[in-house]
């Protein structure tokens, strides 16, 4: 028996609180070293497009959390491929952004590792149980994925001028 996707949907669209956002914007922002991992939240709540358009406004490299789903596209120039203890962007990371995916786990075989050890760490779910249970954040943001990711991105361009992001993604671009 095939059953529809839609009998396994949950509609949700939990917005943000603004001003966690905003400070997340200006954590970005400061970053020199920024790095995202996604997880399946992102493709439950049809937000592949925006994650790339999140990771390209600021040249952002994004590495694969705990997913079922290909969250981020594997051919993206910022894509680094799974999320572990030993990627090299993992270490020298001074923010990080967790999206719609647990938060790495050093007890974890499916999405190990840990956060950058010197890094801002900002986790957006829409799951509850997620949210700062077991890996302290800076920054926790309750939402629906996708809407998060959208805010995020006008919050940034809301903060900063034109001519910064394009400085920053040009830096990072050509570094990564």
């Amino acid at each position: 028996k095939i059953i529809p996707q839609k009998k396994f949907s949950v509609a949700s669209s939990v917005r943000p609180q603004p001003e966690l956002i905003t400070e997340a914007a200006k954590l970005l922002l400061e970053a020199k070293n920024p790095l995202i991992t996604v997880g399946g939240e992102i493709s439950k709540a049809n937000g592949v497009e925006t994650a790339i358009e999140l990771s390209d406004l600021l040249a952002i490299p994004v590495s694969q959390g705990w997913s079922g789903f290909a969250d981020f596209p594997n051919r993206h120039p910022m894509f680094l491929g799974r999320h572990t203890a030993f990627l090299p962007f993992n270490r020298e990371a001074d923010f990080y952004l967790s999206i719609g995916s647990q938060m790495p786990d050093p007890g974890s075989y499916i999405h190990g590792g840990v956060p950058p050890a010197n890094a801002k760490v900002v986790h957006i779910s829409l799951e509850l149980d997620q949210l700062a249970s077991f890996q302290e954040t800076d920054v926790s943001v309750f939402a629906d994925v996708k809407q998060g990711m959208t805010d995020l991105i006008e919050a940034v361009k809301s903060v900063a001028t034109n001519d910064r992001i394009k400085t920053i993604k040009e830096e990072r671009y050509g570094r990564i």
